[in-house]
């Protein structure tokens, strides 16, 4: 069990005080989005090394496909358009090296083929083999709808009995009401307003990061416990 911490490469990410989520924590696992948020990746590599010397995972959402819905707003940071086969491919491969360069043999790496993604089958084979020539890791999916991919992982953001991974990524639950979700699940990766949402949009890169120590404290006590 985990932590979803989407904007972790934003340039005011509050890191120190995020990471001390893990705290105690048996097999520190974090999840996040790729660029949409910002392209620092200081974070991620404090995550690596003050955890390297024991099991931990990262698990990376290639690209941001919730804004590709509901009337949502991409930006061009999003990565919205996989059908553009070279800027993914050309994302996949700078994913790639980060790792190979910051993560070790105690990392546990995982990609997904988008954030959310409400891809037609056509699409998603297209995406999917793009990972599988440049990702050398696991491979996960995370579809909006329940559908069947063969990937490694299926994740949806739901309470959903056939996927292999949760997140309660958009709706708001408490750190014991999330652990009573994720029962039984190979991943877990839990949630809180700490991405700067509101009801008006406001572009991911220009959002204020908020991570309270009361947060912290909570969800450090389920990630012990479970």
């Amino acid at each position: 069990m985990g932590v979803s911490y989407l904007a972790i490469q934003h340039e005011n990410f509050p890191c120190e005080r995020a990471l001390e989520v893990f705290r105690a924590v048996s097999h520190p696992t974090l999840a996040f989005l790729w660029g949409s948020f910002g392209t620092s990746t200081s974070c991620l590599n404090k995550f690596l090394t003050r955890f390297k010397t024991s099991p931990h995972t990262l698990y990376i959402h290639v690209s941001n496909q919730t804004c590709t819905r509901n009337g949502r707003h991409c930006t061009p940071y999003d990565l919205h358009d996989v059908g553009n086969s070279s800027k993914l491919r050309r994302r996949v491969r700078q994913i790639t090296q980060f790792t190979l360069r910051h993560a070790n043999k105690n990392t546990e790496l995982i990609l997904t083929t988008g954030l959310e993604d409400a891809y037609s089958k056509t699409r998603f084979t297209k995406v999917h083999k793009i990972l599988q020539r440049n990702w050398p890791f696991i491979i996960a999916s995370n579809p909006v709808n329940w559908v069947s991919r063969p990937v490694a992982i299926i994740e949806r953001h739901v309470k959903d009995d056939r996927t292999d991974a949760y997140s309660n990524d958009g709706e708001y639950l408490t750190p014991d009401e999330f652990a009573m979700n994720a029962h039984g699940k190979r991943y877990a990766f839990y949630w809180w307003n700490a991405q700067g949402i509101t009801k008006k949009f406001i572009e991911p890169r220009k959002r204020v990061i908020i991570i309270r120590d009361s947060d912290i404290e909570a969800v450090n006590l389920m990630l012990r416990r479970h």
